[in-house]
């Protein structure tokens, strides 16, 4: 037997990559799939840009070409927005820090920094001369838009501060510190000084607005919209109409001087005249996650749960404009179509979304439940997608992966299905329901053909590759293994003592189970002893998901709080290998290419990440004459000095078996291009 020794590397597009890198954590991916989750929306008032942000950052949009210009690199989630008065500068909130960017250039021009918590709520002063910010840090502070200096701090001791408004002329500021106190204050911004209280109600106060001439608008948790005399703190009037049980109001604004509008949680707008608060229209909407309105405009712009950005024209409803790009921020799925060219995503949201690999744009959809998928699939030979409905019809769903054609639904009477996936031929779905069944259907007809009572609430499933093995998470936080040919339980693996059950798979060559857990333990146990075969304890953090790579070489993990990363693991060693960081959210779901190349990962966006200069390792074998090479992809190559000049080795394929000559020769692999 030779002598086993392992080769290096080198991939002429993964150099400039290492440069970036620098360390093996690595902060960009090479690919965005979707802009994630969108729960704050901002239009300028002259209806030229459109803003929205979420745990993905913040993005901002062209109104007139109804396109996406930037995202905004914020470096964590954006929690609130707004454009300046001259439309030049639109300023992004993200965990306590505030950027000013200029929207001619795109780029960044100033930072406000001091706040020591999250920021809720930003605003410009009339003039445009001063920025106002309202923080979970019991404080509203004003700056100076020119030079980023902070000019005052007024403070509630006591309460974080959720809301502001600031009267027209500049002169007052409204803030509400819902929490705690359930106080409406009036402050004096030249000074600082807080000038006197709304009286406090038994609801507490959500969003304010002051009118051009007649007031402060506040409207309250019980649906109350109540305009406030802000020099008494006197009550004026109140606007009926809002009635829905679970209706809040999320932005208020006036489109003109007689007409206060009230954008609410199911999608209605209110719209009434402000002098004698008859209510005027009530315009239907679906829910909302995000909205915001005009000022000064019949418009409206709202965030559905499809993510989807729509501009409607008021009272009549009308859509002018649908801008698309955001998805959830909860994944349930993603995956790589066997050739390469598709990438799909599914989650909470609606739809599951195909993407087109190459350039990173949607392909098309797969419409689902407002609950969204828990399964997000192809099947083996990439023809067929699975995902996943919820009541008031349970069930899976087969769809054409060329043509988004919907191929057939599998229904069951009963409960919400907690996960569905493909055996390894393709030939049967494993589904599980949330009354604790698994449920196994002929993929191509439909029919049920076994039921296995799991008794787990959910939890993850998978099937052997070859023996005819299904492995699901129990009640008791272990695993149980199936026979698919009898029905019958073989064995309970016990739990790790380390939470819920939340990635199970079995190791390309069958042999060896992985079992992962939510508080950050993987354990391998043997599939034919069932005896464990090791462990691996991740980094200090919530794991949210895990797999093994096509070789079976490499563990890729996703992880929750605090740290939001994936990280790849050496299985030989127990090693990590690199973590892929950036995250602003738990990583829920993770892929491998067919070729172990890429992987996905599924937290706040989707993102794809080269991994070829690791899977393309050559390793040698040599003999006293001569050497044998293998290597998964690439050109074999041969150079007599390590600087080069690299020549290929004529007609060399996989393995191959070279002569050795006195003469030094060095080997590598080459990849031309990240295909």
């Amino acid at each position: 037997m030779g002598e086993r020794l392992r080769g290096w590397i080198t991939l002429a597009w993964v150099v400039s990559i290492a440069a970036g890198h620098g360390a093996d954590v690595v902060p960009v991916p090479d690919q965005y799939f979707g802009l994630g989750d969108v729960r704050l929306i901002a239009a300028s008032a002259d209806q030229r840009y459109l803003a929205s942000g979420g745990q993905g950052g913040a993005f901002l949009w062209d109104l007139t070409a109804a396109a996406l210009t930037k995202h905004l690199d914020v470096g964590w989630s954006a929690t609130a927005l707004a454009f300046s008065p001259d439309h030049r500068l639109l300023v992004v909130a993200s965990h306590g820090n505030l950027v000013a960017w200029d929207l001619a250039t795109r780029e960044p021009v100033r930072e406000f920094t001091g706040h020591g918590g999250e920021i809720h709520r930003i605003l410009f002063s009339p003039d445009g001369r001063q920025l106002l910010s309202a923080s979970s840090d019991n404080s509203v502070r004003i700056w100076s838009v020119e030079t980023g200096s902070e000019l005052r701090s007024l403070r509630t001791p006591g309460s974080p501060i959720t809301e502001a408004a600031i009267s027209p002329d500049g002169r007052l500021l409204a803030t509400v510190d819902s929490f705690l106190t359930n106080s409406v204050k009036i402050w004096d911004v030249e000074t600082g000084t807080q000038l006197r209280a709304l009286p406090t109600t038994n609801w507490p106060a959500q969003r304010c607005l002051f009118l051009p001439q007649d007031g402060l608008v506040i409207t309250g948790a019980d649906r109350s919209v109540l305009l406030w005399d802000p020099e008494t703190a006197g009550l004026i009037r109140s606007f009926p109409g809002i009635t829905g049980a679970t209706t809040l109001v999320i932005t208020l604004w006036a489109p003109d001087e007689d007409t206060l509008a009230a954008a609410c949680t199911d999608g209605a707008v209110y719209l009434w005249n402000i002098r004698t608060a008859e209510l005027l229209h009530v315009v239907p909407g679906e829910p909302v996650v995000a909205t915001c309105g005009i000022p000064g405009q019949f418009l409206t712009i709202a965030a559905s749960l499809d993510c989807a950005l729509r501009v409607r024209q008021l009272p009549g409803g009308d859509t002018l404009q649908t801008l698309r790009g955001h998805t959830t921020s909860v994944h349930s799925g993603v995956a790589y179509s066997p050739d390469g060219r598709f990438v799909l995503s599914g989650g909470t949201e609606g739809a599951t979304r195909l993407w087109d690999r190459r350039t990173g744009k949607p392909v098309r959809e797969f419409v689902g439940s407002p609950g969204g998928t828990l399964a997000a699939a192809f099947s083996p030979d990439g023809s067929r997608v699975l995902t996943t409905i919820g009541l008031p019809s349970p069930g899976a769903r087969l769809w054409r992966t060329e043509t988004g054609e919907l191929e057939r639904e599998i229904l069951w009477a009963g409960s919400w299905p907690m996960g569905a996936v493909f055996s390894p031929d393709g030939t049967m779905i494993a589904t599980r329901s949330q009354g604790g069944e698994i449920l196994l259907f002929n993929a191509d007809t439909g029919a049920r053909l076994r039921t296995l009572p799991s008794g787990a609430f959910g939890g993850p499933m998978a099937f052997a590759p070859k023996a005819s093995l299904l492995a699901a998470a129990s009640t008791e936080f272990g695993a149980d293994l199936f026979d698919l040919e009898s029905g019958r339980r073989l064995h309970t693996l016990p739990s790790g003592n380390a939470g819920p059950v939340t990635a199970l798979a079995f190791a390309p060559d069958g042999a060896t189970l992985m079992v992962a857990w939510n508080e950050g333990l993987v354990h391998f146990h043997d599939t034919i002893t069932f005896q464990r075969r090791g462990e691996l304890i991740p980094a200090a953090a919530f794991l949210e998901s895990a797999m093994y790579s096509p070789d079976g070489r490499h563990l890729l993990t996703g992880e929750g709080w605090p740290l939001f990363t994936a990280t790849l693991w050496d299985l030989a060693s127990r090693r990590r290998v690199r973590t892929f960081a950036g995250h602003q959210w738990g990583v829920s779901a993770l892929a491998f290419s067919a070729d172990g190349t890429r992987i996905l990962t599924g937290a706040d966006r989707v993102r794809e990440w080269s991994i070829a200069d690791i899977t393309a390792r050559l390793e040698l074998e040599r003999f006293p004459d001569q050497v044998r090479l293998s290597w998964p992809l690439g050109e074999l190559q041969h150079a007599s000095d390590p600087g080069g000049p690299w020549r290929p080795v004529p007609d060399a394929t996989s393995p191959a078996t070279l002569p050795l000559t006195g003469a030094a020769v060095f080997f590598r692999a080459w990849v031309d291009s990240p295909e």
